[in-house]
């Protein structure tokens, strides 16, 4: 009974606390999800990145591929291999992955679904990891579901991190310049 529960003790401190990732724009949000997924790639996770559209999988994919990360995409998924799967929020039901990344949280991904929609969609994509949980929206820009989350950080249940926490604001960027948000393809 004692290993057993050591075992059981072992699966439950192996998972993180999630992590909100609130970037200055999508460039800054871009480059953090490169970031992220190089990590998580060198822990040898199986890595799932969901997308309410599906147009977002592919604007992604080619994003990534040019970045020097290979994925695959819901036309071409072989669970065998240790690349990262992008898919919608739909196709990933029943599946689950070490470590779940759900970027671009902002209205634009999600226009014309009614706030208990999004809810269901978001409930069914971060069911899907097992260990750790990724989100990331843009300062401004937030989808207004993710204010519910709020008790969470007060719990220590979800760390938010801002992009001004990480790193100084870029020289010779000019304040007050309004987020692109016209990128919902990646790039």
């Amino acid at each position: 009974m004692q290993h057993y529960l050591g075992q059981v003790r072992t699966s439950q401190t192996e998972r993180q606390t999630p992590l909100l990732f609130k970037a200055t724009g999508f460039d800054d949000e871009k480059k953090r999800l490169i970031e992220v997924l190089r990590e998580r790639l060198l822990l040898d996770q199986r890595i799932a990145v969901l997308f309410p559209l599906r147009r977002q999988v592919f604007g992604f994919a080619e994003g990534l591929k040019q970045a020097g990360i290979e994925v695959e995409t819901q036309e071409n998924l072989d669970f065998g291999s240790s690349r990262p799967k992008l898919i919608t929020y739909a196709s990933a039901k029943g599946l689950t992955f070490d470590s779940v990344l759900l970027p671009r949280l902002v209205p634009e991904s999600f226009l014309r679904m009614s706030p208990e929609r999004i809810q269901r969609l978001l409930f069914v994509a971060v069911t899907r990891a097992t260990n750790w949980v990724y989100l990331s929206t843009n300062v401004g820009n937030e989808l207004p579901l993710l204010q519910a989350l709020q008790p969470l950080v007060s719990e220590r249940a979800l760390t938010v991190q801002s992009a001004h926490d990480r790193t100084p604001p870029a020289t010779g960027s000019t304040p007050g310049t309004p987020p692109r948000t016209d990128n919902l393809d990646f790039l």
